[in-house]
């Protein structure tokens, strides 16, 4: 404010008496209960792990130790030896468990550096990063690997939009829903995406779907 008269703040130490110029303020540092770290996981990424009979045992606990060594954007710099070694397992079984993992489509294989392959986990799986990055990462993902669980994810949103209409939105905003309506709405996208991924409809074509009834 014009003619307002500039204050002149200090700091005094009730201990020694000293004056400080300025005046220091205290800022508390957040506290976060995961200390080392967290990743952020779909909730359909969960369904789909639940589901799937042929990932079980050795490749369950493969890809829950790829999640606790993930680094940032969800690179994996680890070797097969030092996973087999840390589970007490052979290491022909966490190649087997890798291969399995990639094949469904939970881990990516990137270009070989050297003798050795880089890995990354699907980030429409699961993300640990700035989330504002995580669309063009998956964006990042070629259109051809139609993998077990890309076909879920898509399914899983096709079925969103095909429920849209009659269940649970109104102008492309949520209802507020009780837990008996929201268990209803959820059961019926199930249904939708089970359907889809059982009549062996190309995904190319389901993802035309997705874009052409997304709002």
């Amino acid at each position: 404010m014009a003619g307002m008269r500039r204050r002149n703040l200090a700091t005094v130490d009730l201990d020694t008496g000293e004056i400080m110029e300025g005046v220091f303020a205290n800022s508390k540092t957040k506290f976060s209960p995961y200390r080392e770290g967290y990743l952020m996981t779909a909730l359909y990424g969960s369904k789909f792990l639940a589901r799937d009979k042929s990932i079980t045992g050795v490749a369950q606990r493969v890809l829950r130790e790829l999640e606790s060594q993930l680094e940032y954007e969800n690179w994996i710099r680890l070797a097969l030896v030092d996973i087999a070694k840390d589970l007490q397992l052979d290491r022909s079984q966490v190649s087997k468990a890798v291969k399995l993992l990639v094949k469904k489509g939970l881990v990516l294989r990137g270009k070989k550096v050297g003798h050795f392959y880089t890995y990354r986990l699907n980030p429409e799986f699961c993300w640990r990063g700035d989330s504002r990055h995580q669309v063009a990462t998956i964006n990042e993902i070629p259109n051809s690997e139609y993998t077990d669980f890309r076909r879920a994810c898509l399914a899983e949103a096709a079925a969103e939009e095909r429920a849209k209409k009659g269940l649970g939105t109104v102008d492309g905003r949520k209802k507020v829903v009780d837990f008996k309506e929201e268990q209803k709405r959820r059961r019926k996208i199930h249904e939708l995406a089970e359907e889809l991924l059982s009549s062996k409809i190309p995904p190319d074509l389901i993802e035309d779907f997705i874009k052409k009834n997304k709002h």
